[in-house]
């Protein structure tokens, strides 16, 4: 153990604790968000982006909307952790 022994003070508790909003603001601000979605899928076309997107998300939401249960075939939304809109 060291001899020298830093104090620890409320000042210096907080100033550690806000520390990660801080980074977070500097990322945000780099990468110009901190989130991104990345497809499964190639996108060929604006047909493939046709089918792909909305109205083609539309028909399968519609389909879950009507039958709950069936959300584990057309989503993978075990593998969300938020929602964002």
């Amino acid at each position: 153990m060291s001899a020298v022994s830093q104090e620890i003070t409320k000042e210096k508790l907080l100033a550690k604790a806000k520390k990660p909003a801080e980074d977070a603001m500097k990322l945000h601000s780099f990468y110009r968000g901190k989130m991104q979605t990345m497809l499964k899928c190639e996108l060929r076309n604006l047909n493939d982006f046709a089918i792909y997107y909305t109205p083609g998300v539309a028909g399968h939401c519609g389909v879950i909307l009507a039958a709950e249960s069936r959300i584990g075939k057309f989503a993978n939304y075990c593998l969300s952790r938020s929602l964002v809109t």
